[in-house]
């Protein structure tokens, strides 16, 4: 609940003033000065803990306006969601109300951030400055009910960007609030006034808070337990603090009735280890009962053992404060964040799963051999799931029996897709799935229109690194960089795009030969260099067949695994008239289809004996041994190794093809047909919509 004025701020204008406003970092003010004018004006202010504060000016989104002098007239405290700007407070002093101090903050944080959709904000109806909203460019959009015990009314206001509106975003936020127990780590890190403990860890639920979008409550039995706090003002502070939280628990039976269900769960050597267990299952069981929908703490043990008992008997979510803006995201988001099965396999990608990220499921990833330890993997995981929310996805590759097998985080940052975490589970799979995310990763950076590509973890692992070498990555200042250039053009072109994107590779000024093509191909993958001589052909491909080798359509029956995660694949054919290694394929599934469904690299053309080429690729390829043998007609038959499929987005029709083609293109074709580089950069363009 914002406000910039009082009811006197609104009706008095004051003498205008020289000042500027610019964000805290940049200012010369102070955040003590930022918090005193808060509280001072907490009375027209949202509930707002000292570590939201904190939080805030860490991620930079506090905006200050400030004298000549540095004396700070008015700041707005704001948090980024993928989609607009929340505002969460705009406070004026009030010897500068009415100076046009709150309506320059406004219009500096939408500067700030045009590529967002707006700016959202909610204000108590029966405030004066709910009236104020209009007069900076705000539209109301609803009415809410407020977290108070009076339920006051909230207007929702809106001020557009000038983009195309996302309402639907207000479903989410129009729906009912989690309700979020605390522990007394969290309540202190929220409520302390001693600095060190202070704690950031916490200060993204105080930003949440703050936002209105998840109700905070007390344990029954946390009181005692802050009443046990050593330093005596700090205690009257804590328990004042305390007074104004709702409280939930339930009689004494049916709490330790719950309490007892989790303890009978809990091995004994946990408890004899971690005897603070019984006071946790407390708190937890009085969360149960008095209707939490999560208990948060910082209790990592706690987490561990107790978690998985309390969220399967009770339906009680436990998690780390840093994961709450991962969840409630996983909530709204609703489709986002459902798994999706990685090369139609039956491993799967999860998105932004914050039960996978925890210690136990995730340890396998730590780089013991490089030195790393698990003090630091753990920090390195509570880093990224704090900003998680705001604009770092986190993923995760599951086996088919659920093991956490990958997890790596992806974020747009300055121009690029930057990576500070990828981890790949030791095993025969290891290098097979880290192919698979650098393409990914790769693929993330075409759809985000950036050219680069930045791997940061310094602890990604020995044979990890190979990998990525391999894969065309550079290594350089401690981290692995990848060009990545969406386009299809003539080498002066892919030159020029290639030298603004800051590409280690040595350039030349004439045209690549084949081979220099074809590898620069793979390594700034999905560039296309047309005036290199790089063959391109049509390639025909029973439906059926592209279904499963290609997977450009789903079906009913998985890939297997093998075929699904490798990103090389072979395909057999009668020995006559092979393609010239290496060139590009265009795939016309035949049939059914009669479409251009996908493009690949040609990376060789083979012949041998069925029995030999089987035996060599049968993993890689659909066909089984007595089709092979069909298709040599009782002599030898031709493999075709291509690698880096993409799926078009939109097929190319036959009568499209004859049509771009002028009638050049003899389809259906019984093999693979050449043609012009030309020809194919149209029908290439074409599937890929752009």
């Amino acid at each position: 609940m914002p406000d910039s004025n009082d009811a006197r701020g609104v009706a008095n204008l004051a003498v205008p003033f020289d000042y500027s406003v610019q964000p805290l970092s940049a200012s010369g003010c102070d955040l003590v000065d930022v918090i005193a004018l808060g509280d001072n004006n907490r009375h027209t202010l949202g509930f707002l803990p000292r570590a939201g504060y904190v939080e805030a000016a860490a991620r930079d989104t506090i905006m200050v306006a400030a004298t000549d002098g540095s004396r700070l007239v008015g700041y707005t405290l704001y948090d980024l969601t993928r989609n607009y700007v929340r505002i969460v407070h705009v406070c004026v002093d009030p010897s500068a109300r009415g100076s046009g101090v709150a309506a320059s903050l406004v219009d500096a944080v939408q500067e700030r951030h045009p590529d967002l959709l707006g700016l959202k904000l909610k204000c108590r109806r029966d405030w004066a400055a709910n009236h104020m909203w209009p007069r900076l460019g705000f539209q109301p959009v609803s009415d809410v009910p407020g977290r108070s015990r009076e339920r006051h009314q909230l207007t929702v206001w809106w001020r557009s960007n000038n983009l195309p509106d996302l309402f639907e975003i207000d479903a989410f936020d129009r729906a009912d609030l989690l309700t979020v127990a605390v522990d007394t780590n969290i309540f202190s890190d929220l409520h302390s006034r001693k600095q060190p403990d202070r704690r950031r860890f916490s200060g993204a639920l105080a930003l949440l808070v703050g936002e209105d979008r998840v109700h905070l409550a007390l344990p029954n039995g946390l009181a005692s337990e802050l009443n046990e706090t050593a330093d005596a003002a700090e205690r009257q502070h804590f328990l004042h603090t305390a007074a104004s939280y709702r409280k939930i628990g339930g009689s004494r039976e049916a709490v330790e009735e719950v309490r007892q269900s989790l303890l009978e769960a809990v091995p004994t050597a946990e408890l004899d280890s971690d005897p603070s267990l019984l006071n946790d299952t407390l708190f937890i069981a009085e969360s149960i009962v008095g209707g939490a929908d999560v208990f948060t703490t910082r209790d990592a043990n706690c987490v561990r053992v107790v978690g998985s008992i309390s969220f399967d008997r009770f339906g009680l979510l436990l998690i780390d404060p840093t994961e709450l803006p991962t969840h409630l995201d996983e909530r709204g988001a609703g489709q986002d964040y459902q798994p999706a099965r990685l090369a139609e396999t039956a491993y799967e990608v999860v998105r932004g799963s914050s039960h996978l990220w925890t210690d136990s499921r995730t340890l396998d990833l730590l780089d013991r051999p490089g030195g790393e330890r698990r003090s630091w993997f753990n920090a390195r995981l509570r880093a990224i799931a704090e900003r998680s929310a705001d604009d770092v996805d986190r993923y995760a590759v599951l086996g088919p029996n659920g093991d956490v097998l990958a997890i790596w985080a992806s974020s747009l940052f300055d121009g690029r897709i930057e990576v500070p975490l990828m981890r790949v589970r030791a095993g025969n799979l290891q290098s097979t799935i880290t192919r698979q995310l650098l393409f990914l990763l790769r693929s993330e950076a075409v759809r985000q229109g950036v050219s680069r590509l930045l791997i940061v973890d310094p602890y990604i692992g020995e044979s990890l690194c190979a990998v990525v070498e391999r894969e065309g990555l550079s290594g350089r200042a401690g981290a692995w960089e990848a060009t990545v250039l969406d386009l299809i053009g003539v080498w002066s072109d892919v030159r020029t795009a290639a030298e603004l994107s800051e590409s280690s590779s040595s350039l030349v000024a004439s045209a690549p030969t084949r081979s220099e093509a074809s590898e620069l191909e793979r390594l700034w993958w999905p560039v296309k260099i047309i005036d290199a001589d790089v063959p391109c052909y049509f390639v025909p491909i029973r439906s059926g067949f592209a279904d499963e080798l290609l997977g450009h359509r789903r079906t009913l029956l998985e890939r297997r695994s093998e075929l699904g995660l490798s990103r090389e694949h072979v395909y057999y054919r009668s020995s006559r008239a092979q393609p010239s290694p290496p060139g590009r394929l265009l795939w016309y599934a035949s049939g059914r289809d009669q479409q251009l469904v996908a493009c690949s690299r040609l990376v060789d053309a083979v012949s041998g004996t069925p029995e030999s080429l089987h035996r060599a690729y049968r993993r890689l390829g659909v066909w089984n041994l007595n089709q092979v043998r069909d298709a040599a007609k009782g002599g030898r038959v031709g493999a075709l190794r291509f690698a880096d499929t993409e799926i078009f987005s939109r097929p190319v029709s036959l009568s499209r093809i004859r049509e771009l083609s002028a009638g050049s293109a003899m389809l259906p074709s019984r093999g693979p047909l050449r043609i012009s580089a030309q020809l194919f950069a149209a029908l290439y363009a074409e599937g890929r919509n752009k």
